[in-house]
């Protein structure tokens, strides 16, 4: 068995967490399709990767299984919410005009 240590966990997760940030930041203040579209596909596979360790994570506990489930929810409905027509006319308008991003401040 090959094992890679923490250190390779946590700069696997840096990255990880990196690029999720990446792709927030061309959505929210670049209004990147690109982005946008790259993200739903990442929520779509690990929402599908999901489904096979609900078991594991019962074993862990109950709490650990739901506390993942609602993750999973919540980054669904944050992409939902891209979709909507607020989200639609800020996309278009490539974050110039249309849509003022000072409201979330």
């Amino acid at each position: 068995q090959a094992g890679f240590g923490a250190g390779f966990l946590i700069l696997t997760q840096g990255i990880s967490f990196a690029i999720l940030l990446l792709l927030w930041y061309f959505i929210a203040r670049r209004a990147s399709t690109v982005a946008k579209w790259i993200l739903v596909i990442l929520t779509a596979i690990g929402t599908v990767a999901i489904l096979p360790t609900l078991g594991t994570l019962a074993e862990r506990g109950l709490f650990t299984m739901i506390v993942a489930l609602i993750i999973t929810a919540m980054q669904i409905f944050a992409l939902v919410c891209l979709f909507r027509a607020d989200a639609k006319v800020w996309f278009k308008s490539r974050g110039q005009s249309g849509a003022d991003p000072d409201i979330f401040r």
